[in-house]
């Protein structure tokens, strides 16, 4: 009887310490996805992804933001996240405050800059984050469209941004990862969706966009998606959505907002 028992006792200690190492090793490969390195993550490809995930159910004509922060919730829960854009958000909801702002501005390039004027004007900026938003801003001003002098300057854009050692590494990776939203919003919108970035706004042709093709760039289109990146770096969310949930939770700040941005682009089109 005694030798039964501590048969049962011992199928019930290895039963336990499997179950246990079962749950640990879940736990941890789940955190391991949500901490995922950042170079293991293509921003341009998830930024895609939610536009792709948006406007399959909505047209141009739909302008709610909180219908695009749902694409991106969407996209989460596809990719199996345990992090989502409202505890990106809901983390500093001050800082957040500014994507929503960039809304505000319907992809115009003047209140685009004013808008990162006065993110660095507050203090939440640095100098050099200011300086290399604008930059990038201006290559989507005046060659979005075209894309073999389009990539031309982003390519050199790229090279001077990793080749400046007087930037810190964070605000190095933050600013390629931008430009990698900026080259799949460039394709997703000139190469998918087909633009004609030579459209003249009042040609027949036009009103497959709403005869809204500016093609004096008073309005960036592409460029609306890369300058919501831009706003959550210098507002600083991408960096406190890094500390709070990891490189994953930068990632989901940066393309989130990125999403709000492209709300813009759709309005340029309408």
């Amino acid at each position: 009887m005694k030798k039964l028992l501590s048969i049962i006792m011992l199928f019930i200690g290895i039963t336990s310490c499997t179950t246990e190492n079962d749950i640990g090793t879940n736990q941890e490969g789940q955190r391991q996805k949500d901490l995922k390195s950042r170079d293991g993550i293509n921003y341009g490809e998830m930024h895609n992804d939610i536009l792709e995930i948006y406007y399959a159910d909505y047209d141009y004509n739909s302008n709610d933001v909180s219908l695009m922060e749902n694409a991106v919730e969407e996209y989460l829960i596809e990719n199996e996240s345990t992090v989502t854009f409202n505890d990106v958000k809901s983390s500093n909801s001050v800082l957040y405050y500014y994507s929503q702002k960039l809304y505000a501005t319907a992809g115009n390039v003047n209140d685009i800059k004013n808008l990162f004027k006065e993110i660095n004007e507050e203090g939440l900026s640095t100098q050099k984050a200011y300086d290399y938003s604008l930059e990038l801003l201006e290559i989507f001003e005046l060659y979005e469209g075209d894309v073999v002098t389009f990539t031309e300057k982003l390519n050199i854009y790229r090279i001077k941004v990793n080749s400046d050692s007087s930037i810190d590494g964070n605000l190095k990776n933050n600013l390629l990862k931008a430009v990698e939203i900026g080259e799949y919003s460039h394709m997703y919108w000139y190469e998918i969706v087909g633009i004609d970035a030579n459209l003249d706004s009042n040609s027949a042709n036009a009103a497959n966009y709403g005869g809204k093709v500016d093609t004096r760039r008073i309005a960036v289109i592409a460029g609306g998606d890369v300058a919501g990146a831009l706003t959550g770096i210098q507002s600083g969310l991408v960096g406190y959505a890094s500390l709070v949930f990891g490189p994953w939770g930068g990632a989901i700040a940066m393309a989130g907002t990125a999403a709000v941005g492209s709300l813009n682009a759709a309005r340029v089109l309408r």
